[in-house]
């Protein structure tokens, strides 16, 4: 599916691998294909149920065979893998002992590693299934928020007072001491820079 953009464009392939073995074969010669019909930057991700290095596993049953065929479709398409931040693993059988594997992962193309310098992947909550979702930003670059700053003046000017007593009371979380002193800090802080911009709008 391509992706177009108005300066760039690259295309995009979800997968589901197959679970039977005898399968698995066939599916990585449809990848081939897709990357060699790709005109550009292609990016590859989903849930592949299968591994290409023993770090992708909690134990040692391993299908080497399988991981060789996978990568050296890795090598041979030139394909780079995202790096996951904050967790090793994707899958768990969920059972007493579980087996845990990495099987969902993204993989791109140089020229889209490229063109996305500053990506950013990482998992999700898993909670409603055995798998872990991802999350890819394509860009990471964050905006500087403006912070909150308290002007040592303003206790000297009419109103403050009625404002940081209503901020405070409007506050009616019901959560731990220390989440809700936060929750009133920042309702405060809200207040206050409201306030503040009334009174400069005033004089």
């Amino acid at each position: 599916m391509p992706v177009d953009s108005p300066s760039l464009a690259w295309s995009l392939c979800a997968v589901y691998g197959p679970v039977l073995e005898d399968l698995k074969l066939e599916f990585l010669d449809e990848l081939r294909v897709v990357q060699a019909a790709a005109d550009s930057p292609v990016l590859i991700c989903g849930d592949f149920n299968q591994i290409y290095q023993a770090a992708d596993k909690n134990n040692d049953r391993l299908d080497y065979r399988s991981m060789r065929r996978f990568r050296r479709l890795l090598d041979d398409c030139r394909l780079d893998e995202l790096y996951l931040r904050g967790r090793l693993y994707t899958w768990s059988s969920e059972r007493r002992r579980p087996t845990l594997e990495h099987l969902d992962r993204a993989f791109a193309s140089i020229e889209w590693v490229e063109l996305y310098p500053r990506h950013h992947l990482r998992c999700l909550s898993s909670d409603c299934s055995d798998h872990a979702p991802l999350l890819l930003q394509l860009c990471t670059d964050v905006w500087p928020k403006p912070g909150f700053r308290f002007e040592a003046f303003w206790v000297r000017m009419n109103g403050f007072e009625d404002t940081v007593r209503m901020a405070l009371e409007s506050v009616a979380l019901e959560a731990d001491a220390c989440r809700l002193l936060d929750q009133k800090f920042r309702t405060m802080a809200k207040a206050l820079q409201s306030w503040s911009m009334q009174c400069k709008n005033l004089g």
